[in-house]
């Protein structure tokens, strides 16, 4: 008896290990993803205005 409640106590705190790490891992991969949005949106933001300032410079070219 002693030795299936030693055991079952093993089981239960492996799982509980993993399921920490899979939290933990859930965490790393949201924030990443939350950089990587506002980065991309600033790149967009940037090459955005980059090109409205090279279409305003052909504009006044041609005319």
């Amino acid at each position: 008896m002693l030795r299936a409640v030693l055991m079952f106590s093993k089981v239960l705190h492996y799982s509980e290990e993993r399921g920490q790490a899979l939290g933990e891992y859930s965490l790393i991969i949201a924030l990443v993803v939350l950089a990587a949005v506002a980065g991309l949106t600033a790149l967009g933001v940037a090459v955005s205005g980059f090109f409205d300032g090279f279409l305003s410079m052909l504009e006044g070219a041609v005319t």
